[in-house]
C-alpha cells in the first residue's frame, strides 16, 4: 500500500464497551500508536497510513485499553504483514532528443519518507543501466553516456531507503542521439574529380556512418561505412556555391536524425575549349573577319 492512503481496520471485542489502542510495527519494532486510535470506542476505524510507517512487513494491533485488565491483544489484517511504500516520480526529460556527453536536469519528487532515490536508464525496456545511486535532491543531471544511444531510452527512479520496499517508476520512451565530428573536410572551392580526404570522430557506439553531400538543401548519399576516414571523389552533381558534406547514424535503432554537417564549401562546373582546332579559321594566328561566322564549341 501508499503511504498517506487509507486503509479500514475492523475488529471484534467482546464485551462490546471495551476501548482499545490501535498501533502498528515495522519489521517487528516498538508498536507505534495510530492517530485516532487510543482507547477507541468502536469496531473500525479508517486509518490515514502515516509516511513513518514506510517499511517492509508493517503489522497492525488492536489491544485492550485498559491496563487493569489482562493483556489482550491481536495482530491484523488477518494475522499478516503488508508493505508501506514510499512515493516517487520522475518527468520526462524536455526537449528531446538528448545528446550523448551533455548534461540533462531531470526533475522528480519524493514523500517525505523517502531518503534517497538511485536512477538507471534502458535502451530496450529490460535491461536497466546504473546511473546514479543515493540522490536525494531534485534535480539529477543526467549525462548520457555512450551506451545510451536509442529511440526507445527510458529513465527508472527507485526508492534506495534501507528497510523501505524499492517502488520504481518508469518515464516514457525518449531519442537519445550520438556525436559526429569532422578532423577534416573540404574547404574553399574544388572542382570536379578532385579527390579530397575527408576524415571525423564518432561516438564509440555507432557502427555505421552515412557520408552525403548536400547542395540546395538536397542530400545525395556518398556512402555508408564503419570507417573514420575516406577519400571523396567530387561528383558532377556536387556543383554548387555552398555544399556541405554530412554524417548521419546509419545504425538500426539509433535515432536516425542525428547529423553533423562541415563548413560550406563551393564547387565549380568544368568548362574546356578543345585543345586541338577543328575548324581551319580556328588555328592558332589565322586573321578571321569582322561580321564573319565562327563556330565555338567545349
Amino acid at each position: 500500500v501508499v503511504a498517506l492512503s487509507s486503509m479500514l481496520l475492523e475488529w471484534t471485542r467482546d464485551p462490546s464497551t471495551i476501548l482499545v489502542n490501535l498501533t502498528y510495527s515495522i519489521n517487528g519494532a516498538a508498536d507505534q500508536a495510530i492517530s485516532g486510535g487510543s482507547s477507541y470506542n468502536g469496531v473500525s476505524l479508517n486509518w490515514t497510513i502515516p509516511e513513518a510507517a514506510i517499511g517492509n512487513t508493517v503489522t497492525v494491533k488492536v489491544a485492550d485499553a485498559n491496563g487493569a485488565n489482562p493483556a489482550s491483544t491481536d495482530v491484523g489484517p488477518n494475522a499478516s504483514s503488508f508493505n508501506v511504500r514510499g512515493t516517487v516520480t520522475i518527468d520526462d526529460p524536455t526537449s528531446p532528443p538528448l545528446t550523448v556527453g551533455t548534461a540533462k536536469n531531470i526533475t522528480w519528487t519524493k514523500s517525505a519518507g523517502v531518503s534517497t532515490v538511485d536512477f538507471f536508464y534502458s535502451t530496450n525496456g529490460s535491461t536497466w543501466v546504473t546511473a546514479a545511486t543515493g540522490q536525494t535532491a531534485s534535480p539529477y543531471s543526467w549525462t548520457p553516456p555512450d551506451g545510451a544511444i536509442g529511440n526507445l531510452v527510458q529513465l527508472r527512479i527507485k526508492n534506495s531507503t534501507a528497510g523501505q520496499p524499492g517502488t520504481t517508476i518508469d518515464t516514457n520512451t525518449f531519442a537519445v542521439q550520438g556525436v559526429f565530428a569532422f578532423t577534416a573536410a573540404p574547404t574553399g572551392t574544388l572542382a570536379i574529380g578532385a579527390a579530397v580526404p575527408v576524415t571525423w570522430t564518432k561516438t564509440s557506439t555507432i557502427t555505421s556512418a552515412g557520408l552525403y553531400y548536400t547542395v540546395g538543401g538536397t542530400e545525395t548519399l556518398i556512402t555508408t561505412t564503419s570507417a573514420t576516414s575516406l577519400t571523396w571523389t567530387v561528383p558532377s552533381g556536387a556543383v554548387g556555391g555552398s555544399v556541405t558534406l554530412r554524417l548521419k547514424d546509419a545504425d538500426a535503432g539509433h535515432y536516425a536524425n542525428v547529423n553533423k554537417d562541415s563548413t560550406p564549401f563551393g564547387v565549380k562546373s568544368t568548362l574546356n575549349f578543345s585543345a586541338t582546332p577543328k575548324y581551319p579559321e580556328q588555328a592558332a594566328g589565322t586573321t578571321v573577319v569582322a561580321g564573319s561566322s565562327m563556330l565555338l564549341e567545349w
